[in-house]
């Protein structure tokens, strides 16, 4: 069995989707050869908002070892940004203090990596390879993608060892940056330079999409492997227990401001009207947490007598599992004109079964995933779905839901992926 070192300010108990990837990591690795130890910050499980992630706590370095891994809890410790940053919310100008902070340290941690907030992993990590020697691989999973920064320096110090960058999301290959202000530009190309430098280290390199993929291999001409999130195999063990006497619409995740929901309200709209003797539910899982500004104003003038609308608050994995096995039909949306952002939404969307409804279609790896798992439908218009849900319900069509192609986007296939990589290493 060997040792692989994996680098994360994200990992269990953290209830973002984040640390999903790296639990997969923990729990699958050991089945294809590789002993896992992980690297985070202390987690509780309990931090609900950006305000709460950055409070400082324990002192205590704390090691927990599992059947498949280990993992090592490292304290965080709030610095002055973080300390007026959870104050801003009292006092506006202080927010504008913790702005022009953060801009500073955005500059100054490409350079010294004490400016990093959380820079005790890196150091953690250095007297860990150094007292196991036989650790001849790391992983460093970015966001936040000044983690980089550490497996440059660690293979500066350590010259054997292999790392691997883990890119979970676009960095400064985002098309974002490029239609913002010339700050924002600036900040870009500035953290471009160091991006280069740091990942020229890197042994290989690896992805959440081909898109993402096409971009960094591109940039730093590396070829980069795709490493999907995946969905857990636990889904299946979980039942979606009680009944209801509605037709239940679920959208689960975070809403972002760029995402365009009228298409499924003008759908459900006409959909209501057209049943007026059968409830339906439409339910935002896990939204309110960040929600947009005006997004409950849009849904005012979408109240009827036979609609009910819910906005929940985050719920723990299990029971997020559960409301969309019960739900009825699956909503999914682009996020805007942006590409290869593969949803970990999705992942659980195909695992539990049920119909999916893209609307308006991504034409891009939500669309080719639906389409290769045949469970859902993409659609550009309220009516493609009224007449879905009509064809559906009176079983004038069903969903074929490829099995073998749905297990290809397992977790566990995903890390199998994962450990085919770092053979090649």
């Amino acid at each position: 069995m060997k040792k692989v070192l994996i680098i994360s300010y994200y990992a269990p108990p953290c209830n973002l989707t984040a640390s999903q990837r790296i639990g997969n990591w923990m729990k699958y690795l050991n089945e294809y050869g590789y002993s896992p130890i992980v690297i985070t910050r202390s987690w509780s499980g309990k931090e609900l908002s950006d305000a709460d992630r950055v409070k400082t706590t324990s002192n205590s370095v704390e090691v927990v070892k599992l059947k498949e891994s280990e993992i090592i809890y490292l304290p965080y410790k709030s610095n002055l940004r973080d300390h007026i940053f959870i104050q801003a919310s009292k006092a506006s100008f202080l927010g504008v203090i913790s702005k022009l902070i953060t801009l500073t340290n955005l500059l100054l941690q490409n350079i010294f990596v004490k400016r990093i907030p959380f820079a005790n992993m890196y150091f953690y990590s250095k007297e860990y390879l150094r007292a196991n020697q036989d650790i001849s691989m790391v992983i460093i999973s970015g966001n936040p993608f000044e983690q980089f920064f550490f497996g440059y320096l660690l293979k500066k110090e350590f010259p054997y060892i292999k790392w691997l960058a883990d890119y979970r999301d676009d960095w400064t290959t985002n098309p974002l940056y490029f239609k913002k202000s010339y700050l924002f530009k600036f900040i870009n190309q500035f953290n471009q330079k160091f991006e280069k430098k740091w990942i020229e280290t890197a042994s290989a390199i690896s992805s959440v999409s081909q898109v993402y993929c096409d971009r960094l291999t591109a940039f730093h001409n590396k070829d980069c492997k795709l490493i999907a999130n995946g969905y857990s195999q636990e889904i299946f063990n979980i039942q979606a227990n009680g009944s209801s006497n509605f037709f239940q619409f679920t959208y689960s995740g975070t809403i972002y401001p760029n995402q365009d929901f009228s298409i499924f309200f003008e759908a459900i709209d006409k959909i209501a009207k057209k049943n007026p003797t059968k409830k339906f539910k439409l339910t935002f899982l896990g939204s309110k947490v960040f929600l947009p500004k005006n997004f409950e104003n849009n849904l005012s003038n979408f109240i009827l007598d036979n609609l009910e609308i819910e906005l929940t608050g985050r719920i723990n994995w299990e029971g997020s599992i559960q409301f969309l096995k019960k739900s009825d039909m699956l909503l999914l949306t682009p996020y805007g004109s942006l590409k290869g952002i593969p949803s970990s939404k999705i992942f659980e969307y195909i695992a539990c079964n049920k119909p999916i409804i893209l609307a308006p279609s991504d034409e891009d790896v939500m669309k080719q995933i639906i389409i290769d798992t045949q469970s859902g439908v993409i659609v550009n218009s309220s009516d493609e779905i009224v007449e879905f849900y009509e064809n559906y319900v009176s079983n004038k069509c069903s969903l074929k839901f490829d099995d073998a192609k749905i297990k290809n986007y397992s977790a566990k296939h995903q890390v199998q992926q994962l450990a085919l990589l770092l053979n090649n290493l």
